[in-house]
């Protein structure tokens, strides 16, 4: 364990001795590894006023100051902090079958129209949300592994390559050092020849600005969120594509969701998704205004040359068995093929579902309607 996270643990241990046992039933605390005033931060500040507002536990938001984003799966299991922004995807081992729907993200930017942006980030955030919490009893035993409780999902904008150089062609991408946050992108910077560097978001831009990577493989509106558009010199768009999902808006600690009444437990679902909603809507809405920003300071704003586009459309169609491999061999998960046929299910119906989104707030109604009015919150989460 870091320093850090000991220090942290004392002052936790501290401040709960300090403030009673009662203090976890209508006090918690959140933590979130992006800086205040950026999309994910607002969104769960919103999720903190909406619990107040209907008689839900007070939250207190920690943007960047108590724990990173690699920092805060443990720090919640540890109840360093009692919730957080939970990134399983950079814990693979821990997380296998959690993650696995996430490397189908491409499948709903594939089936998004370019005149709405919001369409398939809203339908890869219903359906890992839907798979999670209904149809995958092992997702739900691995985070009690991992001493955390699931509350709901999120999905970024569809993901670009932003670079320190132009890159624009398959022979650009072929010996390119490049960021990745998991397996999709890996595997898609292996497949184009160039070499998959993983680590987190809030890595990239020391990375990307001391030439450890070539490129970083994120969505347009991280440009201003981890101000990547600070050092970014040319953008890429229409590949890799994919979506990021592989995430919680927010987990908690088993041991404090436990200790919450039923009433407190079904109103941190609901305020969990009103975070999901907000989230994925303002961060496919910041895209665009990142990319005009991106623009107007001179930053080369590209599209993929078409053997690129090729490359990667042929890539997509070899995604499937890839998967199942990797799963059932490297993360023990079973009956891989029978939960792929779920999630892609799952993907077309949301996909449908979504098709005329238009708010946050149509997100937050869909997602109570198909997702939280079926979750037992007296039972959810043991």
């Amino acid at each position: 364990m870091s320093n850090k996270l000991r220090d942290i643990l004392a002052l936790s241990a501290a401040l709960t001795l300090a403030a009673g046992t009662a203090s976890h039933a209508t006090e918690l605390t959140y933590a979130m590894g992006y800086a205040p005033g950026s999309v994910p931060v607002v969104a769960a500040e919103n999720m903190a006023q909406y619990s107040a507002e209907n008689g839900g536990p007070e939250i207190k938001v920690f943007p960047m100051s108590l724990l990173n984003i690699r920092e805060t799966p443990p720090g919640i299991r540890d109840n360093v902090v009692d919730m957080g922004f939970q990134v399983h995807g950079i814990f693979q081992a821990e997380f296998p079958n959690s993650n696995l729907p996430a490397e189908f993200g491409m499948m709903a930017t594939n089936a998004t129209p370019p005149s709405n942006a919001l369409w398939g980030p809203a339908a890869m955030s219903g359906a890992i949300t839907e798979y999670i919490m209904l149809h995958c009893p092992d997702c739900i035993s691995e985070m009690d592994a991992e001493n955390q409780v699931y509350l709901s999902g999120q999905s970024s904008p569809s993901y670009s390559l932003h670079c320190s150089q132009e890159v624009t062609t398959l022979d650009d991408v072929k010996g390119k050092q490049m960021r990745t946050p998991s397996g999709y992108w890996a595997r898609w910077v292996e497949a184009m020849g160039g070499v998959s560097v993983f680590m987190s978001a809030n890595e990239a831009f020391n990375a990307l600005s001391q030439g450890v990577v070539d490129c970083v493989v994120i969505h347009p509106a991280d440009l201003i969120t981890l101000q990547l558009i600070d050092v970014v010199k040319a953008s890429t768009l229409g590949v890799p594509q994919g979506v990021y999902s592989a995430a919680s808006a927010a987990a908690i600690n088993k041991n404090v969701w436990g200790g919450l009444s039923v009433e407190d437990r079904q109103v941190l679902l609901e305020a969990a998704t009103r975070m999901n909603a907000d989230m994925t809507y303002a961060a496919s809405m910041q895209a665009g205004s990142a990319l005009e920003e991106a623009r107007e300071r001179g930053i080369a704003i590209l599209e993929a040359a078409p053997d690129l586009k090729e490359a990667t459309d042929t890539f997509i169609t070899e995604v499937r068995s890839q998967v199942v491999t990797d799963y059932s061999e490297q993360y023990a998960v079973e009956g891989v093929d029978q939960k792929v046929d779920t999630i892609v299910g799952l993907i077309e119906k949301w996909v449908g579902l979504t098709e005329n989104v238009a708010t946050a707030d149509d997100l937050f109604d869909i997602y109570m309607s198909e997702i939280v009015s079926k979750v037992d919150a007296a039972n959810y989460g043991g």
